[in-house]
């Protein structure tokens, strides 16, 4: 090839390789510019849609907005219709009571008679309330209103005399007992009771015990508040000098409720029966202090501290000689620790919190025992009233502390009963448990072994050598209680010494504990007005003279 031809030659591949640069660059411009427009495009595109996010979020809380709003408006809206709702119905009743008063012109009459009535007897004009309510029964000659109670019982009110000021011209008591009369045929419940019982009291009031005796025996077939009609009655048979009766009502009215005794005290024809009534609520004081007496030492010893101190006793005994017994021969697998026996008569578990005074900085269960002692104390007293004691056993709910502090001391007392007898013949109790004075159990080392190797038969070697065979968890369980057994024997074979001595006493507590039951009951039967008191009626007091009711 010629010098030309090379020439020529490399001249075309320069020229070659310079439109390849340029090409190169032109490529790598049109990237670069393209990169940059999809980056701006990226850009405008990001931007669009965070705005449009904005847009969605804006409009999201103005329809929540409009929601809420949409929401008051239909509770208003339901509100407005209620409140429309109870309007429409309050304008139908009224125009319901507007139509039956045009219906029944001379009812409606009768009711304005009657509110007048009303009105000038609240004023103080019982006269003219009296000639309202006249024209209001009797209807101006037409039908009588007779079947209207309130009529009756306002007229009844009038006639016998309570009213202020009281006008004595306008009392007639046999005209009050028939319009009470009239009234409870007309009222159920306990309204008819009352009436009846007003009846009843005009009619005494009257001098008519007979016919208020009747009219009284019928409200006790109502139920209501029996003890005052009781005590009405009563007054009724000690008028006819029937003391039996008498008695008989007077006692079932303090038996429902002592504050009754109160009234006695107080009421002026039993005053004027003093001896009678005096010798009567004296009896009956007598008869539940007798109840009570007997078994308030009881109540104190089992509450406030000697029982428990008894027990106490007997347990740091039981337990001084569980301590001394020689555990050497123990078997090596096993471990035992002494326990605690049973804590008998513990105050906290006897006492409700109202017994402890936080203000003071004494302990808890002394608080406890010095407010029972205090209270029991109070009920031994021989000058005692039954108001007295009604009140000690409404205090701090005595009743049900005492309750609490007999439960647990019986389940204790049981429990100690079959530790002694235990330790007297070693049997078990047919019922009920006793204290387990040892805690009898496998070492660490023994669980370990058992747990490893316990269940796997003995090698050849092991059986060669002599080796015991590794106790099971089973084998150690029942190794635990024959030991347990076998310390227990040790121990009752200890105490045999004391054991006739506690026995004794323990005797003597579970009397104590009957007795204390035996009272608690009878406390139980005062606090809920339950006591049932008889005796004979008292015939010196009733020789004298009863004065007419007045």
């Amino acid at each position: 090839m010629s010098d030309l031809s090379l020439f020529q030659h490399w001249s075309t591949l320069n020229a070659i390789d310079r439109v390849g640069d340029r090409m190169h660059a032109g490529l790598m411009s049109l990237a670069t510019a393209q990169a940059g427009a999809m980056k701006k495009l990226g850009t405008q595109i990001e931007g669009g849609l965070f705005r449009i996010d904005q847009s969605i979020m804006e409009q999201s809380q103005q329809l929540s907005r409009i929601d809420g709003a949409l929401g008051g408006l239909r509770e208003d809206m339901n509100s407005g219709f209620i409140a429309i709702s109870d309007q429409m119905s309050g304008l139908e009743r009224r125009l319901d009571q507007i139509e039956e008063k045009v219906s029944k012109p001379e009812e409606t009459r009768a009711w304005e008679r009657f509110n007048r009535a009303a009105t000038l007897l609240k004023k103080g004009y019982p006269a003219d309330a009296l000639e309202n309510l006249k024209a209001a029964i009797e209807n101006d000659g037409g039908l009588a209103f007779r079947h209207i109670p309130e009529f009756h019982l306002l007229l009844g009110q009038i006639l016998i005399g309570d009213t202020k000021p009281r006008n004595p011209d306008l009392v007639d008591y046999d005209a009050a007992h028939c319009a009470f009369r009239q009234a409870s045929l007309h009222l159920d419940g306990k309204k008819e009771a009352v009436a009846l019982c007003r009846a009843g009291a005009a009619a005494f009031l009257d001098g008519d015990d007979d016919t208020a005796i009747d009219t009284y025996l019928d409200a006790l077939k109502i139920p209501h508040d029996y003890q005052y009609t009781h005590f009405e009655i009563a007054k009724c048979y000690l008028n006819k000098k029937d003391g039996k009766r008498a008695e008989h009502h007077l006692c079932q009215a303090i038996d429902l409720d002592w504050s009754m005794v109160a009234l006695v005290a107080t009421d002026p024809f039993y005053q004027r029966n003093a001896a009678w009534a005096t010798s009567l609520v004296e009896s009956y004081r007598n008869f539940v202090v007798d109840k009570i007496s007997p078994t308030v030492p009881a109540l104190q010893h089992l509450a406030t501290g000697p029982t428990k101190r008894n027990m106490m006793k007997m347990r740091e005994r039981i337990k001084e000689v569980a301590r001394g017994i020689d555990l050497s021969s123990l078997d090596r697998d096993l471990e035992l620790n002494h326990q605690p026996s049973p804590s008998f008569g513990i105050y906290e578990y006897h006492y409700s919190q109202e017994y402890y005074d936080e203000s003071k900085s004494y302990d808890y269960t002394e608080a406890s025992r010095l407010n029972m002692q205090e209270s029991l104390e109070a009920l031994s007293r021989q000058d005692i009233g039954l108001l007295d004691i009604n009140e000690i056993l409404n205090r701090n709910n005595l009743v049900e502390a005492l309750k609490g502090c007999i439960k647990f001391t019986k389940t204790s007392n049981e429990t100690l009963g079959n530790d002694l007898r235990y330790f007297q013949n070693k049997s078990e109790p047919r019922q009920g448990k006793r204290s387990r004075y040892f805690a009898t159990e496998a070492t660490k080392q023994a669980k370990r072994r058992a747990k490893l190797d316990g269940d796997r038969p003995q090698g050849v070697f092991a059986r060669v050598i002599g080796l015991k065979p590794v106790r099971s968890s089973q084998d150690l369980r029942e190794l635990s209680i024959s030991e347990n057994e076998r310390f227990s024997a040790v121990l009752a074979d200890a105490m045999q010494s004391d054991v006739e001595r506690y026995l004794k006493v323990w005797q003597r507590t579970e009397e104590i504990i009957e007795k204390a039951d035996e009272g608690l009951s009878f406390l139980q039967l005062c606090r809920d007005g339950n006591v049932k008191f008889v005796r004979g009626a008292p015939v010196a007091a009733l020789n004298s003279e009863v004065p007419a009711p007045g």
